[in-house]
């Protein structure tokens, strides 16, 4: 599609001085038209002072064609995680495991009530397209003790989570971590008197929120 703007007086079309110079009707608004063209070809012809102006337009014998485009979707890592009771003498208990992926439902249990896992037992071992973080608790008096890890790169490393809620210290890692129904359990990490303690990922913790 070819245009140009022209000055019409009599039978004679003024364009202006050039075809990217409108200065000759730019100011003549009410006097002035804009021309559009499309053609396989055409020829155009306009006189002003004398001199003549010629336009050849001419379009393609046939449409250009686009091929597709296949767009390959992004690869995003799930969230591993790995809850491992741990070793030591007293560190087999009970433990409530609720895992919040981000699909609005909350917290959701990922562990059956009532279990007790023994010495070096896995309690948890899965991967979420989303883990948007953990909450563990125990309401009984025979504490858990253990670590609790997650992976950002589909389970070939793990870095332990976070305490974030109701567990102490706030901002501590969970590699050493007692879940107890009372007040008597001692690790690095405690989550004591039965309270529904929130963990988070390392990499999502921020200590000044």
């Amino acid at each position: 599609c070819v245009s140009f703007e022209y000055k019409r007086e009599a039978t004679n079309c003024h364009l202006s001085s050039t075809c990217n110079d409108l200065s000759l009707t730019v100011n003549e608004v009410g006097n002035s038209y804009m021309w559009y063209e499309r053609a396989n070809s055409y020829t155009g012809h306009a006189t002003t002072g004398g001199n003549a102006y010629l336009w050849l337009m001419e379009t393609p014998t046939s449409s250009p064609t686009m091929s597709p485009v296949t767009l390959e979707p992004t690869s995003i890592e799930p969230t591993c995680l790995h809850i491992t009771t741990g070793g030591v003498r007293y560190d087999d208990g009970y433990l409530d495991v609720f895992v919040n992926t981000g699909d609005g439902n909350g917290y959701v249990r990922v562990t059956q009530s009532g279990v007790k896992y023994a010495l070096n037992s896995v309690v948890v071992e899965k991967c979420y397209s989303g883990l948007v973080g953990l909450q563990v608790k125990n309401s009984n008096s025979n504490a858990w003790a253990g670590s609790i890890e997650t992976s950002v790169d589909g389970g070939v490393s793990y870095t332990p989570m976070v305490c974030k809620d109701n567990c102490t210290p706030v901002g501590d890692s969970t590699a050493s971590i007692v879940v107890d129904g009372d007040a008597n359990g001692d690790r690095a990490v405690k989550c004591l008197n039965g309270d529904t303690c929130t963990l988070v990922n390392s990499g999502s913790w921020d200590s000044t929120a």
